[in-house]
């Protein structure tokens, strides 16, 4: 469900080059059917969706194999680190957390960063995915979970 990484070449080598691509994909964005990255995941868990159908068949597909081998699962929302303080995909959350049942967990990373500027959790300016910073909290909001629930 996660678009593909493309290798573009000048995207890589070139920092003006990928400056321009995300200003020209954000005004695509913003006038097109595609719509922007709210609209982008708001659209992924509308009810009746492929997405959201895929989604729930993947979770039942690990729910079988994690009775089966008795395994526990522990599922991590990671959010969308634009807007922290207001979150605008709290209803999709909220609809994850309902997946929770005996030996699956879920964990919502939102309240361990909601405190920060989202930009200091940053790759770059240009790329809003966790940071090493952003990483280091993740890993140690999971390492609780995990001590926690005795994996």
């Amino acid at each position: 469900l996660t678009p593909q990484a493309q290798n573009y070449f000048f995207k890589k080598y070139f920092y003006l080059y990928g400056f321009l691509w995300g200003r020209y994909n954000n005004l695509i964005g913003k006038f097109s059917k595609r719509g922007n990255f709210f609209d982008y995941y708001s659209n992924l868990y509308k009810e009746g969706s492929k997405e959201k159908i895929l989604f729930l068949e993947s979770i039942n597909e690990l729910k079988d194999i994690s009775k089966k081998e008795n395994i526990p699962i522990l599922i991590i929302i990671i959010p969308e680190l634009h807007k922290l303080n207001i979150y605008p995909f709290e209803e999709i959350n909220e609809f994850i957390k309902t997946l929770e049942e005996d030996k699956i967990y879920v964990l919502d990373i939102l309240p361990y960063l909601q405190d920060y500027e989202p930009k200091t959790l940053w790759v770059s300016e240009e790329d809003a995915h966790p940071n090493e910073f952003a990483n280091k909290i993740i890993a140690e909001a999971i390492y609780e979970k995990l001590i926690k629930e005795n994996f």
